[in-house]
């Protein structure tokens, strides 16, 4: 169920079809706690509990995540603009970034989802593509040289997009081309 308090009421809205208060959505995205959405013609990025409006400029592009208690939006530079997501999801089509990384409407979800708990008011691409690469070595336990892991197979054909990571030394590169977290690349246990 979505929550809404535009107004005084909160509306309730079943995601799967169509209802109350005459409010048409088309769900192009649901799954890992995150969904992408039509409201009437708004766009919106629900991750959690947090639903933020989707907007664009195609200047950059610049992709734009709002809340509406936020002043300042999370702005993720060299994304895609909005309508991009929604030809994604009505062509059932991927995406190739600006970096050369390609992404269907579940893999552009999940950069969003790390935009928005990134905590960050202005991100890039490839630092977010970067983030992503952390939490698969992560998830699998390449926390050495023995268990380095080839980033390759995560999707990824531009590895290029981990240079900043090697540099601060979150992950370090084997001869054969792994990637494996550092210490100072995990996460902290929460």
């Amino acid at each position: 169920m979505l929550c809404r308090e535009d107004t005084c009421d909160i509306i309730y809205i079943d995601m799967a079809e169509t209802v109350k208060n005459e409010e048409q959505i088309e769900i192009l995205y649901a799954g890992d706690g995150c969904s992408l959405f039509l409201r009437d013609s708004w766009l919106i990025f629900r991750n959690g509990e947090n639903e933020y409006d989707v907007t664009s400029h195609g200047y950059e592009p610049c992709l734009y995540l709002r809340r509406s208690d936020e002043l300042e939006p999370v702005t993720v530079h060299n994304f895609l603009e909005a309508d991009d997501l929604i030809r994604i999801h009505r062509q059932d089509c991927g995406f190739t970034m600006i970096t050369g990384n390609s992404y269907d409407l579940e893999g552009v979800c999940h950069l969003l989802h790390i935009a928005a708990n990134n905590g960050g008011r202005s991100l890039d691409i490839g630092y977010l593509e970067g983030q992503w690469v952390l939490e698969k070595l992560e998830r699998d336990g390449a926390f050495s040289v023995e268990s380095a892991a080839d980033i390759t197979g995560y999707g990824l054909q531009n590895v290029r997009i981990m240079h900043p990571f090697e540099h601060s030394g979150k992950v370090r590169k084997t001869a054969d081309g792994k990637f494996y977290l550092t210490a100072k690349g995990r996460r902290k246990k929460k």
